[in-house]
């Protein structure tokens, strides 16, 4: 009896138990959309219909039909549940509706008026009632990852890669940043002897790390004990050898390196893991004089960032592929494709612009570690940046040019002090590669005409180590970004418009290319022998700086430049006290690669020949004053900024500073022939230009 009553309690447990689990299963399958996903920090994740990257909030609806949000809520506030109503918002099922979350928006359907905190909130999802129906509480996350279900409606939230209205069953679950990062006993620079490393992290943390730039993990090299360290330029090409280009021809022999030693320290208990410590080291580069009073800038980042056939920055990758597909191309070897090619729809296809190089905006920045030394190769900083290619048509190249860019979501994003470039804390930095045969000339001519009203960029040689690996020589330059305006003119962000070929590169569109078009009309139209009009004409622009821009682009027969194309100017929006904040609009000196080619050229006839006149000195020359002073401001420009003594000066100071990197990095990409001859044969024809220069503008000015 005993065992019988046991077994039927036994019996009746587990029948209550199945009972109460079905009941607990019935109460879980939700009857209204659940919050499945956001993401508070979206820098390249997926861009909104007005194209700007905002706050995200993903909606689940876990049931059989449609459901319409007419009487749902978000809020980041629990204590204001309704804060924006989700009318109009339908959630198809077993889909997905994305919200859109940013304190600046009008609110109306899929915007809502608030953001997300970057250091982690609470998101709430209430009913017509106010009351909160589901909740998340969002950690402080790194930029690019989402909070998410682990299953759709379901299973519990987790850091992870972002999967906007698909399904989080694809995305990868992340580990969560909250442990300290190593610290090395050894910090990045030129050592004379080899040496040893050891990484020390807080007790019962693992330390693993890498030696080739990829991002340390649990499954990196075991850190054991000290990391001996040593000149490794003899070991084989690793990066230099990646296909970059359809014509690219890898170096024939091992590239200078620096040992790259990332590492991060790992809980193997709560599964989180450090920020990565980096550290540069060139060892046994005294005897290296190409090295000698050079800046030098290490980037490293993980190689897939450049070099995988998806997502690689620098690479040909999926975008060659697709050309390949669509000009029926495929299997055939690389010399044999065309360069282009024209589609049934008459549309012209270039092979230069079908590689991941071309990638623009935001989806193409990578994050990277950096180190810049001096010219006596000690710190200047050591950051967490953003990295873009830079340029046009010379994304194709096997040197490509790159953007740097100091932002919050890497680091501080207080920007950098490179105080031989400039006095003021820089945001962006531009890397540009050897865009012409003697390395420097745009540099070099921005250098000449700095004491000119127009503005100039400075720009300092840097050698440039990419993953460890010898890149090459290549121009450090300042950005004409917003901190260029106010460290040199005082001219704040929120009063700054820049215009560049024909749009709005700082301020709204409509209103910088309305004001900027007025000016030109106004230059073109105006009656300008009349003295009256021709003042006037002065407060909408800087006429000395429209004279000295003008003359400097003949006299320098720039050939690459059209009023669409390679032109900029700016303005501050509104006139207020400083003394560049007057609303005149004021030219830039930009991209002056394709100058110095013909003495002889009447490039001041070229311009006049364009579609439209670009020459604007043609139109103010009907007035009086405004010839006398141009034709002073030309004899003043001919007689100092050109003169052929100083510029012959300049040019044989810059021919030493660059001579054995411009010969090394020619060889680094491919041109093993390149000699001192050949450089000296380029350096005599941009001399020769400024020498004869002179008579030929007499000639076609007058």
């Amino acid at each position: 009896m005993k065992n019988r009553f046991l077994k039927n309690c036994i019996l009746l447990g587990v029948v209550a138990a199945a009972l109460a689990a079905i009941a607990f299963s019935f109460r879980g399958i939700e009857k209204h959309p659940l919050i499945n996903e956001v993401c508070g920090n979206n820098f390249s994740v997926i861009m909104a219909e007005n194209e700007k990257y905002m706050d995200y909030i993903e909606l689940y609806n876990p049931t059989s039909h449609d459901v319409s949000m007419e009487e749902y809520y978000l809020s980041d506030d629990e204590n204001q549940p309704k804060k924006f109503s989700l009318a109009g918002i339908v959630v198809p099922a077993h889909g997905y509706a994305l919200v859109w979350a940013d304190k600046d928006l009008l609110p109306e359907a899929g915007l809502a008026n608030f953001g997300i905190s970057k250091r982690g909130e609470k998101i709430c999802l209430s009913d017509a009632n106010g009351k909160i129906i589901d909740a998340v509480n969002m950690p402080a996350l790194s930029y690019n990852v989402s909070y998410g279900r682990t299953e759709n409606g379901g299973g519990h939230f987790a850091p992870m890669t972002p999967t906007p209205k698909e399904s989080n069953l694809t995305a990868e679950i992340l580990g969560v940043r909250q442990v300290k990062s190593p610290v090395f006993s050894v910090e990045s620079g030129f050592y004379e002897e080899d040496f040893e490393v050891t990484i020390v992290a807080e007790p019962g943390l693992e330390v693993y790390y890498t030696l080739d730039g990829s991002d340390p993990t649990p499954e990196s090299e075991k850190y054991r004990g000290p990391i001996p360290v040593s000149d490794v330029s003899s070991k084989p090409n690793v990066y230099a050898e990646e296909k970059v280009y359809v014509t690219y021809t890898p170096p024939e022999e091992p590239v200078d390196k620096a040992t790259v030693l990332r590492a991060v320290a790992y809980d193997p208990l709560t599964r989180g893991f450090s920020t990565p410590t980096m550290a540069t080291y060139f060892v046994d580069y005294a005897a290296k004089e190409i090295y000698d009073n050079l800046y030098v800038l290490s980037v490293t980042t993980d190689p897939s960032n450049l070099f995988d056939f998806e997502k690689g920055i620098y690479t040909m990758g999926r975008a060659y592929e697709e050309y390949k597909i669509l000009g029926g191309f495929v299997g055939l070897p690389d010399e044999e494709i065309p360069s282009d090619f024209t589609d049934e729809n008459g549309v012209v296809h270039y092979r230069y612009e079908s590689t991941n190089a071309g990638g623009i905006g935001r989806k193409w920045e990578r994050e990277v570690q950096a180190v810049l030394f001096d010219e006596r190769h000690e710190i200047v900083f050591e950051k967490t940046l953003g990295m873009r290619i830079a340029g046009e048509s010379t994304r194709s190249a096997e040197q490509k040019s790159f953007n740097l860019f100091a932002r919050d979501i890497y680091d501080s994003g207080d920007g950098f002090m490179i105080p031989d470039l400039a006095g003021y804390r820089l945001k962006k930095i531009r890397l540009r590669r050897l865009a012409d045969e003697i390395g420097f000339l745009e540099p070099f001519l921005h250098s000449l005409l700095k004491e000119r009203v127009p503005s100039t960029q400075n720009s300092l040689p840097c050698v440039v180590f990419l993953d460890g690996e010898y890149w090459g020589i290549y121009n450090l330059k300042e950005a004409y970004d917003e901190p260029y305006f106010e460290g040199h003119y005082s001219v704040p962000e929120e009063n700054l418009w820049v215009m560049k070929n024909m749009h709005a590169e700082t301020g709204p569109e409509e209103e910088v290319m309305s004001a900027y078009s007025d000016f030109l009309y106004l230059v073109r139209n105006l009656d300008l022998r009349d003295a009256a009009l021709y003042e006037m004409l002065g407060e909408y622009g800087d006429l000395k700086n429209l004279m000295e821009y003008s003359f400097a682009h003949v006299y320098l027969n720039h050939m690459d430049i059209s009023l669409t194309h390679n032109q900029s100017a700016w303005r501050s929006a509104e006139a207020r006290d400083g003394s560049f904040e007057d609303t005149c609009w004021r030219y830039l000196f930009y991209d002056l690669d394709f100058s110095c080619v013909d003495p002889a050229e009447n490039t001041l006839q070229i311009y006049r020949e364009q579609e439209e006149n670009m020459y604007l000195p043609d139109y103010l020359s009907v007035n009086e004053t405004f010839r006398e002073e141009y034709a002073t401001t030309i004899e003043d420009m001919m007689n100092t900024t050109f003169a052929y003594e100083r510029v012959h000066a300049l040019l044989m100071e810059w021919k030493e500073k660059y001579k054995d990197q411009v010969i090394a990095t020619y060889h680094r990409f491919g041109n093993e022939a390149y000699d001192e001859e050949d450089y000296d044969k380029a350096i005599q024809k941009v001399d020769d230009f400024f020498r004869e220069r002179p008579a030929y503008v007499k000639e076609f000015m007058d």
